[in-house]
């Protein structure tokens, strides 16, 4: 729940301001780095400010809409295929521990507020991007999911 509500405060508050959000999750990046010895989930926390503060640096150069749409697919995606995928997941995907029904929900969780931001197609190609990355990555996936779902949409906006 932590990480779904903080997620979609952090794609709304990046409209807003998105160099002081840049900083913050820069400053929350090398916070989370230095207690990764101390504190266990640390090294989540970790993996998802890198990678969001990694596509939130390119907010100059990139439409904000296309930030903010792969920040609130990791938010979003991730948790309801989590939630899903645990409670009604039986059938998983070859070589990855993730289920059809978590990548299924996570995918059309995410669809949803990306259809208020994106073109249908974009917002399509961004949670099935950011889904299938969050089965088959073997980075952790608060940093793969988010990074995915950012280029696949910025492609696809320049194809």
């Amino acid at each position: 729940m932590i990480h779904l509500l903080l997620g979609i405060l952090f794609a709304i508050l990046f409209y807003i301001k998105p160099f002081h959000l840049f900083l913050f999750f820069l400053l929350c990046t090398f916070i989370s780095y230095f207690s990764i010895r101390y504190i266990k989930e640390a090294y989540r926390v970790f993996w998802y400010f890198l990678g969001v503060s990694i596509i939130t640096s390119l907010y100059r150069y990139v439409p904000i809409h296309v930030i903010t749409s792969a920040m609130l697919v990791s938010a979003i995606g991730d948790s309801f295929s989590t939630l899903f995928g645990k409670r009604f997941g039986k059938k998983k995907f070859p070589y990855s521990d993730k289920t059809y029904i978590g990548t299924i929900s996570g995918i059309i969780f995410s669809l949803i507020p990306l259809l208020f931001i994106q073109p249908l197609h974009i917002a399509f190609i961004g949670a099935i991007s950011g889904m299938i990355t969050e089965t088959y990555s073997p980075i952790n996936d608060n940093f793969s999911v988010p990074i995915a779902a950012f280029f696949a949409m910025y492609i696809a906006i320049k194809i």
